[in-house]
């Protein structure tokens, strides 16, 4: 994985800012007919969307040799030919470096789309696909009884039966039989905190996944945990352990290339490293902050067996100490009165009460965290910008960067220092690996990321 200090790793055969190897663009019929696209492939886009559970792509077809009508049909099954939704989109691209890492994605087409005629005799299309675990999911419900467990045991079994499991195994072991395209998926689970016993009523796999999401605490009692998939694999991850990370790349944002070293070597590594458009899509707002319970909420705590209720108080200044950072600061404001509240029924204490015990209770640990995570949430996705970038496969949500961006002046004693608000470590919330084909295959990720404050009071 590139560090900060990757220059050296950007060698011998990178030409220019975004270049990059796609070898496959292969669409596999569900009949097995195998087609190489990629002569009429205008662009890919892959996604990673860190509130996504699964990646997806989409590929613009400019097409003249009428691939939709030579597919063929299975006349016996009534089936007739074109896009029937069991074809497969394989994809494998790699950047011309000594030390690359080749990428390779396996997608289901669920949709053909934005068909257009744009000659008398080629046509344009869209077509949709997604990771092949989501249509393993997509029929299943889940209702059972789960526990006594830690939730990310619970997600990782859930993930083991109905995800990535031996049948979706094998079909990419067949697929790289006859396509030679290798994938294999490592899977990341951050351990939880407590033992919990839940009851999931006959609800999708991505609803319980969710739901177990919501449930999960940690040992600092400040849990924000998020499934989702990236090049690498499925992840069960608390937020909170993925701000600490180091950031796996340094971009920096330069009008020209003033400066820079005379090396070859030297001005390419810059160009690679150089942040090629942004975008701040949100900013502090100290309104919506005080509204959204950032500074301060209350949770009603109803105990029904007990006939009582238990109120409490969350407030920022006092919790803020326990919150995991992108900088080491607090978010400046204040709110008085109560601008969220939540009222809850409420088991706690039951496995400790005589009355109870026998029941052998595990209370729900949400009622004593869900203030904070409501506040932690609103803290790290603070400020969201938009980077357009030269692409980099080894870049994937969940991942945390550095940006550099100087202040907008004419003033000299300004010129070349650091935007406080705009530069500092982000964590990485969405991807889009957009490809261009063609005569020059271009490739640049568009990354939306999110941080807190600024780096310097």
């Amino acid at each position: 994985m590139p560090t900060r200090s990757e220059s050296k790793s950007l060698k011998k055969g990178y030409l220019f800012p975004g270049d990059v190897i796609v070898q496959d663009v292969l669409l596999v019929s569900q009949f097995g007919e195998i087609i190489d696209i990629k002569p009429i492939t205008i662009e890919l886009n892959i996604y990673e969307n860190l509130s996504e559970h699964y990646l997806q792509c989409d590929a613009v077809i400019s097409d003249a040799v009428g691939l939709i009508d030579s597919l063929e049909g299975d006349e016996k099954e009534g089936l007739l030919g074109g896009f029937n939704g069991g074809e497969v989109l394989v994809i494998r691209y790699t950047l011309p470096t000594e030390d690359a890492i080749e990428s390779v994605h396996i997608f289901a087409v669920y949709e053909l789309a934005e068909r257009n005629r744009i000659r008398e005799k080629q046509e344009a299309y869209t077509i949709s696909a997604i990771s092949f675990e989501a249509y393993q999911a997509s029929t299943r419900k889940i209702s059972r009884a789960f526990g006594p467990n830690i939730i990310s045991e619970m997600v990782r079994g859930l993930v083991d039966e109905n995800l990535y499991n031996r049948n979706v195994k094998d079909l990419y072991r067949n697929y790289r039989e006859v396509t030679q395209a290798r994938l294999e998926k490592s899977n990341i689970y951050d351990e939880t905190n407590g033992l919990q016993k839940l009851v999931i009523p006959n609800m999708s796999v991505d609803d319980t996944i969710d739901f177990f999401a919501s449930e999960a605490d940690n040992d600092k009692h400040v849990p924000l945990y998020v499934f989702y998939e990236n090049a690498r694999g499925f992840n069960f991850r608390d937020i909170g352990n993925l701000v600490l990370q180091d950031p796996v790349r340094t971009f920096t944002y330069l009008p020209s290339n003033v400066g820079a070293e005379d090396a070859e070597t030297e001005e390419r590594f810059k160009d690679y490293s150089k942040i090629i458009s942004y975008e701040v899509l949100q900013q502090t707002n100290l309104l919506q902050n005080a509204k959204e319970g950032l500074f301060r909420s209350r949770v009603i705590n109803l105990d029904i067996l007990r006939k009582n209720k238990r109120e409490v108080v969350f407030e920022y200044d006092k919790e803020v100490s326990k919150f995991n950072k992108l900088q080491p600061y607090r978010i400046p404001g204040s709110s008085e009165g109560n601008p969220q509240i939540w009222m809850m029924n409420s088991r706690t204490g039951h496995d400790q009460d005589s009355l109870f015990i026998s029941e052998n209770p595990l209370p729900k640990r949400i009622n004593q965290f869900i203030s904070r995570r409501r506040s932690y949430r609103k803290h790290i996705y603070n400020n969201v910008v938009e980077l357009t970038v030269p692409g980099d496969n080894s870049m994937c949500v969940g991942d945390t960067i550095y940006c550099s961006i100087p202040v907008a002046t004419d003033l000299k004693e300004r010129s070349g220092k650091e935007d406080k608000y705009l530069s500092g470590k982000y964590l990485i919330t969405r991807i889009r690996h957009k490809f261009t084909l063609g005569k020059r295959q271009e490739f640049y990720s568009i990354i939306q990321c999110v941080k807190d404050t600024g780096i310097e009071i």
